[in-house]
């Protein structure tokens, strides 16, 4: 008796043992299968594009090339299509916030990337089919209303804020297709700035921001076995992850509402920002500086509590710059008002999409100095013929960075099919 009990349990050892070698192998398989992805890809140089025709020739490939074209299931239990939000003791769906101007939620990429994919022609509705999953609840919005008291996001009446994660990260845990290899071939969006590590400043808000973090990718750590959207600094000490696929999220943005006739580029230069706070000294040093006469018939609008829809594509161009990280939703917001961004610091490159020519559709400052500033407006303001080709380029392909259509959709889950299938 003793013996056929040995006998069974080595018989149920081996068979668990051929299971899991069979589906490592068959996502090795897959992997192997996509490589070609990955190995055609060329690495982007953006001091290639030299003429307008580069820059144009290079955005019209992102936008013909970079289409997933690998299938990918979605964990549709874990959308949450019925959950709801309370704010200022009303409650809205996620859609419907949104669409309310005095809430702005520039992270609201997970809830446009699910809707792209919900209607995406490569959605296969048999998970065995599939070769990435992407898992899709709104992780920007649960940390929204876990940190921020003036909102609560429940999926029912028991189950709000964090406690949805536990929900998720169950679900994750018991599934079949992410325990085959520990969610490698698993995508989801988590921008917000709950899930960042790395701030410029630690005061109060960003301590308890990097607290929350660190506390949920360890307490949920199957949610962050998956490759991810973040927010800005994607490769974060303590994280869990870091050794999945992250790419940064451009934030989400639209374009303010069009008058009946074009706009007029009355304004040479806008910046509406928060100046208050003690660290923000270079944004209220390059006010200080726009309304220099040495600058004079260069006419600029800069300040906080200005209605940016009011004034932003009258300007041609717009600045970026740092505040309590690199990023921000400006260079968004301009794209998407057909207005040229001013970077600031190189660091603001390092953190966007790096198949993207961020170079070649904005410019540079140097803000070290009010004199290295001066010269570098004077420069920039000169150049028109740069000026129209960078103009017409975000015009012509303001699609790419419009998260309410399907191409960032395509190029983010590209990018990850590639990178995730040629990494073996």
């Amino acid at each position: 008796m003793k013996i056929k009990i040995k006998e069974n349990a080595i018989l149920i050892t081996v068979q668990v043992i051929c299971f899991q070698y069979l589906n490592f192998y068959a996502f090795k398989s897959n992997l192997h299968e996509e490589s070609a992805l990955g190995r055609g890809l060329s690495s982007f140089k953006e001091d290639r594009l030299h003429t307008s025709n580069d820059l144009t020739n290079y955005l019209q490939r992102l936008k013909n090339e970079y289409i997933l074209n690998t299938p990918f299931y979605i964990y549709e239990e874990l959308a949450f299509e019925n959950a709801t939000i309370l704010y200022n003791n009303s409650r809205y769906t996620y859609e419907e916030l949104i669409k309310h101007s005095f809430v702005n939620l520039k992270h609201s990429e997970d809830f446009w990337f699910y809707k792209s994919a919900m209607h995406h022609k490569m959605r296969v509705m048999d998970p065995s089919k599939a070769k990435l999953f992407y898992v899709p609840p709104m992780m920007n919005m649960i940390a929204l209303g876990t940190l921020n008291g003036k909102f609560k996001y429940c999926i029912n009446k028991w189950m709000c804020n964090e406690r949805i994660y536990i929900k998720i990260h169950r679900f994750l845990r018991g599934s079949k297709y992410f325990k085959r290899n520990e969610g490698k071939d698993h995508i989801i969006v988590a921008s917000h700035f709950g899930y960042n590590t790395k701030w410029l400043s630690s005061y109060g808000g960003n301590q308890l921001s990097t607290a929350f973090v660190h506390r949920i990718t360890k307490t949920y750590s199957s949610i962050f076995k998956c490759n991810k959207i973040g927010f800005e600094n994607v490769n974060q000490p303590a994280i869990i992850n870091k050794d999945r696929i992250n790419f940064p999220s451009t934030y989400f943005s639209q374009p303010c509402q069009k008058e009946s006739s074009p706009q007029r580029k009355s304004l040479q230069f806008i910046f509406v920002a928060n100046m208050k706070k003690k660290m923000f000294s270079q944004r209220r040093n390059i006010c200080s500086w726009l309304n220099d006469t040495q600058l004079g018939h260069l006419s600029s609008l800069c300040g906080s509590g200005i209605p940016l829809c009011k004034h932003i594509q009258k300007a041609k161009y717009g600045f970026h710059v740092q505040g309590d990280t690199f990023g921000s939703s400006r260079p968004i917001d301009l794209i998407m008002n057909g207005v040229i961004p001013i970077f600031t610091q190189e660091r603001q490159y390092d953190i966007l999409p790096d198949w993207i020519p961020w170079r070649n559709i904005s410019f540079f400052a140097d803000v070290s100095s009010k004199d290295a500033f001066v010269d570098s407006i004077k420069k920039i303001s000169s150049d028109k013929s740069m000026y129209e080709i960078k103009r017409q380029a975000i015009l012509e392909y303001q699609e790419l960075f419009d998260l309410r259509k399907t191409a960032p959709f395509d190029m983010y889950m590209y990018m990850f099919a590639s990178r995730i299938f040629s990494a073996s």
